[in-house]
């Protein structure tokens, strides 16, 4: 991060945003890391990384990944994964990266180190990151029957969705009122 400038003033733009209510200001990369803490960092990373691969597409794309991907990384924290929230949040952000990249995504997959558990969700195999996607798609799909097998399936309650979508939401929204100020 400190060998780019331009990431390098995004982070403490970032770091200084309405978002995080720290009580003074973040003026280096050093203390912006320690204050939000790795998997913060990762994550917004990844954010960095996949408006990149979004720029010539469809806004919504890219908006549409990463409400998934914070929605599942809900579901997962909801349901007792939340050590692997941050997988979780990827493989809801990768499953979009097929219409992003305009290629399929068994393809784009080969070129990406991702847990077998990650790969098998995003190519629609059995496991329980997989259900998870399921779960997401049938909500966003507005598949109500498909969502409730799904979610009977799990153990989690479906009642507790609208509220944890409307989060991802918000919390997209947030993101990109802060990239854009």
């Amino acid at each position: 991060i400190r060998q780019d400038v331009a990431l390098s003033l995004k982070l403490l733009r970032y770091v200084n945003s309405a978002m995080f209510s720290f009580k003074s200001r973040v003026e280096s990369i050093k203390q912006a890391l320690v204050l939000l803490g790795l998997p913060v960092v990762r994550k917004w990373a990844s954010l960095l990384a996949l408006a990149a691969l979004g720029e010539d597409r469809p806004q919504e794309l890219v908006v549409g990944a990463l409400v998934r991907a914070r929605f599942m990384e809900l579901i997962g924290e909801l349901s007792g994964m939340a050590g692997r929230s941050f997988e979780l949040f990827l493989i809801g952000m990768f499953s979009h990266l097929g219409a992003l990249l305009g290629r399929p995504i068994s393809e784009v997959l080969t070129d990406l180190p991702l847990s077998p558990a990650a790969r098998d969700a995003l190519l629609g195999q059995v496991g329980p990151m997989c259900l998870y996607l399921k779960i997401v798609q049938a909500y966003e799909n507005a598949d109500w029957t498909r969502l409730q097998a799904l979610a009977g399936g799990s153990g989690l309650n479906s009642k507790t969705f609208p509220s944890l979508y409307m989060e991802a939401v918000g919390w997209v929204d947030r993101i990109f009122s802060v990239t854009k100020g």
